[in-house]
């Protein structure tokens, strides 16, 4: 039996592969952690909420399923390699809105801002340019 050692973990060449999921890090702007500050502050129980979405990506991720398979109501693309991670369960909540880039080449999860509704326009705009800025520096 030949085993190939990859980026990701170990495979066996056979038919019964074995497959260790990447370990996904976390990069957090510095603008993402101000605005993330702010939500705690106005908002907490919609803040813990997302939180709690973005720990069940994680979970996800860690496990080695790939963004296209999720199922979560929560958990959608806005285009160009963003994703939003909204609140779930919290009646009479401000909506409140994570965007995330999830970088599978590097495994890395970069956290670029954080929002409620009426700033959506804007933060997708400006996260999207953020990623522009993390593509272009690799």
């Amino acid at each position: 039996m030949v085993l190939r050692k990859l980026q990701h973990g170990i495979k066996n060449v056979s038919n019964n592969a074995m497959y260790k999921p990447p370990q996904w890090g976390v990069a957090v702007t510095d603008e993402a952690a101000k605005e993330i500050h702010k939500c705690v502050a106005k908002h907490p129980r919609e803040t813990a909420s997302v939180n709690d979405n973005l720990r069940r990506v994680f979970e996800q991720l860690r496990s080695g399923k790939r963004l296209a398979s999720f199922k979560f109501g929560f958990f959608r693309s806005e285009g160009d390699g963003l994703y939003r991670i909204g609140q779930t369960g919290v009646p009479g909540a401000r909506e409140t809105r994570l965007y995330i880039f999830p970088d599978e080449a590097s495994s890395t999860v970069f956290v670029l801002g954080m929002g409620d509704k009426d700033m959506q326009q804007r933060d997708i705009k400006h996260a999207k340019e953020m990623i522009r800025d993390i593509r272009g520096n690799k």
